[in-house]
């Protein structure tokens, strides 16, 4: 896996699937001492064991979602069991993967947007490194470990646009908008200033300015919430642009910041789901809707805006 330059939290989902299988089966009435011994039929009651087994952090069990990417990462297992001559035949062969039914995501409203950006209006480091990390997740579309992992060679407020790395180590760019634009120069402009500024990585934590760990944004963002009177508030881990529900009375009470009225958000209390379809379907060279929300006022109107910094 290190050879394909698969990234560490890939290899650890797929060590812990096969990790998962191995032991229920060794627990089993009927255990197989060999790969190639495994069968369709002992994969099938593993996954729904697997769906179903309460656990600590999951007492009523995992979702849809974790089963299916469980069966996905023993997909790749086999896959290398193949290519290593160890099996002739992967018991998965003919099986298809677990259905995973769509949930709609709740939109938060833009009242709750701005009472979250609120929290976070200051002028101290910790007020502007947050500031500019949630427009950041709000403006951009970018995945919560693409903007959590920025240096600051990969900002460029000139041209208004982040260079992200993508899954399968892929470079891309991120358009942002003018607000964004903003916050992160007042960001920049505090952190030059402190005697850790020499570091390359982008965000810098509270204490000792060492670099943000990956789930600092998602720990930062929950923190907000809280402040904000939002409980459980999350980034999804997705790139995903959903549907928007504009401002209606049901957005005013939805728990997670998807979009609105066009800005794609990158909140949730709800589990994060992978891309949808659209997302799939679109032209790789097809620019993000977040760089009209700031920068097509005249055309769109006010409130198609993110909040200004």
């Amino acid at each position: 896996m290190e050879v394909a330059r698969r990234a560490p939290k890939t290899c650890k989902l797929y060590l812990d699937a096969a990790t998962a299988l191995i032991n229920y089966l060794a627990d089993s009435d009927d255990p197989s001492a060999e790969a190639a011994e495994i069968t369709k039929a002992q994969i099938e009651e593993f996954l729904i064991w697997f769906g179903t087994v309460p656990t600590p952090r999951r007492p009523e069990g995992r979702g849809d979602a974790y089963v299916n990417q469980t069966f996905r990462a023993l997909q790749q297992w086999f896959r290398w069991l193949l290519d290593e001559e160890e099996i002739a035949h992967p018991p998965l062969e003919r099986m298809s993967p677990p259905k995973v039914d769509e949930k709609p995501v709740p939109v938060l409203h833009e009242d709750e947007i701005r009472a979250v950006l609120a929290t976070c209006a200051g002028k101290t480091f910790a007020d502007r490194r947050d500031n500019a990390i949630i427009r950041c997740l709000l403006d951009s579309g970018g995945r919560r470990t693409e903007i959590a992992k920025l240096r600051v060679e990969d900002v460029d407020l000139t041209r208004k646009v982040l260079h992200v790395l993508g899954k399968g180590h892929r470079p891309r760019p991120a358009p942002i908008g003018n607000s964004t634009a903003l916050a992160l120069g007042r960001y920049m402009r505090i952190r030059t200033r402190d005697k850790h500024a020499s570091r390359p990585e982008l965000w810098l934590a509270d204490r000792g300015r060492g670099p943000l760990t990956g789930d600092g944004p998602a720990r930062m963002i929950g923190r907000r919430g809280e402040q904000a009177g939002i409980k459980g508030l999350h980034p999804t881990s997705s790139g995903t642009r959903s549907p928007t529900t504009g401002s209606s009375p049901e957005a005013a009470k939805a728990t997670s910041c998807e979009s609105w009225a066009g800005v794609p958000g990158r909140w949730s209390t709800a589990t994060p789901r992978s891309r949808r379809r659209s997302a799939r379907s679109r032209p790789a060279n097809a620019l993000p809707s977040a760089t009209v929300s700031d920068r097509s006022r005249s055309q769109m109107g006010r409130r198609n805006a993110l909040p200004h910094a």
